[in-house]
């Protein structure tokens, strides 16, 4: 669901965008300082995370950050591209420390994300190595993500098909 809001341009103009608005999550931009606070709640370094200056409220915008409440929760989506010709929408951040099930959580950023992303192969990597990589595992997997393979660097890599 899209909800309005209104943003400068780099006129200084007042121009309004379309919001992605979910059952828990809102669309915010990384420049937020909510969002920048929440990230370091979740120790989840900004550096790393800004990953392109375009607008994400922009309809052909490369990604979208979500947060949940206060920064209880955060998620990011970004289009991505590589060499080899791979392709599709990668969850490139999850973080919950809501009372929300994490599962639940996913399923509402996956709508958000499909609804300004269309139909495009969705995926995420996981790391063995991570602290919590079995909770990880096991919250997108009850979400309806299913292991398609493993990244030369040893990470999962799972996938949702979209059954809509």
């Amino acid at each position: 669901m899209y909800s309005f809001r209104e943003q400068p341009t780099t006129t200084g103009e007042m121009k309004v965008y379309y919001v992605l608005v979910g059952q828990y999550w809102t669309q915010i931009h990384d420049d937020n300082p909510m969002f920048k606070q929440a990230l370091v709640s979740h120790k989840v370094p900004y550096s790393k995370f800004r990953l392109c200056k375009t607008n994400p409220y922009a309809d052909g915008s490369r990604r979208i950050n979500l947060m949940y409440e206060m920064g209880q929760a955060i998620m990011g989506w970004k289009r991505k591209k590589s060499d080899m010709g791979y392709h599709g929408i990668q969850c490139v951040l999850f973080c919950n420390k809501s009372n929300i099930i994490s599962s639940r959580l996913l399923v509402d950023g996956q709508k958000l994300a499909r609804e300004r992303f269309e139909d495009e192969r969705y995926f995420v990597y996981l790391d063995p190595n991570e602290e919590n990589y079995e909770n990880i595992r096991n919250s997108f997997q009850k979400a309806g993500w299913k292991k398609v393979g493993t990244s030369k660097k040893n990470l999962e890599i799972l996938e949702i098909i979209q059954t809509d």
